[in-house]
């Protein structure tokens, strides 16, 4: 019975003390703020709208470095392996590099073109 109760202290005091660390995490979170302030509602839907145009790119661009990671990846086990050689790794990471900046630049010069507007 003692064990129990000792038992049931310490995970009380775990809560308690859960709940106190969240109390002071939350409370130093900012506020939300909206893209745009200064327009109309006109206004607003087109800075949401380059908001998750934005966050597309972002993700779009995210993928194609996880696709030229994956693909880097199993040319080095074909390397291993003697189907393919060092030349061939090495001309596909410099493709893959140069097209992951080519997608990061056109995102910025989307990212400046809707800005612009």
């Amino acid at each position: 019975m003692l064990k129990r109760f000792k038992q049931m202290k310490k995970e009380h005091l775990a809560l308690i003390m859960c709940a106190l660390a969240y109390g002071n995490a939350h409370a130093k979170l900012p506020a939300v703020q909206n893209p745009n302030d200064s327009g109309g509602l006109l206004d607003q839907i087109f800075e949401w709208i380059k908001a998750g145009s934005n966050i597309i790119g972002i993700g779009i661009c995210v993928i194609a470095f996880i696709a030229v990671a994956w693909y880097g990846v199993a040319v080095y086990s074909d390397v291993q392996k003697g189907k393919k050689t060092w030349a061939e790794l090495g001309m596909c990471i410099l493709v893959g590099a140069v097209l992951i900046v080519i997608a990061i630049w056109l995102l910025n010069q989307a990212n400046e073109a809707a800005s612009s507007r």
